[in-house]
């Protein structure tokens, strides 16, 4: 697995500037819900680092486990560094608000150790420390593409750091690329309807309701009595998480999830486990309208974890893959 940006050293006077008394506007991080929002402050610290804050929500659904901390989940971790890198690349380098944001490829994990010296406390908030590589002005109507690293920090202890690719463009540019996407993806005898526009989208969520998330992102066999190996991912746009706004395609987050989950039902033969380490790369569009296949393709393992290659596959056509580290709880 790549190795994660290095830890950087964390100065107690920044504690100061980062302030978690209210959360940014929803339009900062792409979002309708508040409750689905969890920065609360970006700040400057050169022409390329930042510093900001951020709560951890301690009650929603996909973030609950009984055996673990929502500060040890590393979906909830991945969705802040998200927001993080998208309100500054708004607020900061002067992106429109109306561009798409797309996640290439990402590789993050937990400090196990530092997790295990504050078992007994609320981590609550989080300061985060992002670093932007290769950045393009935003305003251009070509393609930009932006590299970041984060490191989260509780007390001063490092809990979190992650690396990620993005690229960005304007709605235009977008559309021709989903266009092109679908030509290559979808066999002509599937007939997939047009994309959804967003006032499409809205008008048949409001006819069909929402609804809380899910335990469960996975339709499993019936039949699976084994170690679970495939699954069909669960798409459900009433979803006020991984839907909480207008969307074309699977999200990326969830598709996450959806190996997370995998992942650690695989591995369900061990003591109570968790994933603490993960990499992702996205290849191609998830259609809305056909079903994502998951499947574990091998295991590495060692006494306290394994490490899970999977991919997630639609109509034959490779959309991600991941290698996860499922680490059980003698770790913390």
């Amino acid at each position: 697995m790549t190795n994660v940006v290095d830890a950087l050293v964390v100065n107690a006077g920044d504690s100061a500037v980062v302030s978690f008394e209210q959360l940014v506007p929803r339009h900062w991080v792409h979002k309708t819900l508040q409750e689905n929002v969890y920065l609360t402050s970006v700040a400057r610290q050169s022409d390329n680092k930042f510093l900001c804050g951020a709560i951890i929500p301690q009650l929603q659904q996909h973030f609950l486990n009984a055996a673990t901390r929502p500060a040890e989940n590393i979906l909830l971790l991945t969705e802040i560094a998200r927001q993080v890198g998208i309100a500054c690349t708004h607020r900061l380098f002067n992106v429109p608000f109306n561009f798409t944001f797309l996640l290439s490829q990402f590789v993050c994990d937990l400090d196990i150790h530092n997790l295990s010296l504050l078992r007994n406390r609320m981590i609550n908030e989080v300061t985060i420390y992002m670093t932007m590589r290769d950045t393009v002005d935003g305003t251009t109507e070509k393609l930009t593409t932006m590299n970041s690293d984060f490191s989260f920090f509780y007390e001063q202890k490092l809990i979190w750091r992650g690396k990620f690719d993005w690229s960005f463009m304007p709605s235009k540019r977008y559309k021709r690329l989903r266009s092109l996407t679908r030509q290559k993806q979808v066999l002509p005898s599937n007939n997939l309807p047009p994309l959804p526009t967003q006032v499409s989208w809205e008008a048949q969520r409001k006819q069909r309701g929402t609804r809380s998330p899910t335990a469960s992102v996975l339709a499993v066999s019936s039949d699976a009595v084994e170690l679970v190996k495939e699954a069909t991912l669960v798409v459900d746009e009433q979803d006020l998480f991984f839907f909480d706004h207008y969307c074309d395609h699977v999200p990326g987050m969830l598709i996450f999830q959806g190996f997370n989950e995998l992942a650690i039902r695989y591995c369900a033969d061990s003591a109570p486990n968790y994933v603490t380490q993960a990499e992702l790369n996205f290849h191609n569009f998830a259609e809305l309208n056909l079903p994502v296949r998951l499947s574990v393709l091998g295991c590495n393992s060692n006494s306290l974890s394994r490490s899970v290659q999977l991919q997630a596959t639609q109509n034959n056509h490779l959309l991600a893959q991941a290698t996860l580290r499922v680490s059980n709880l003698k770790e913390i």
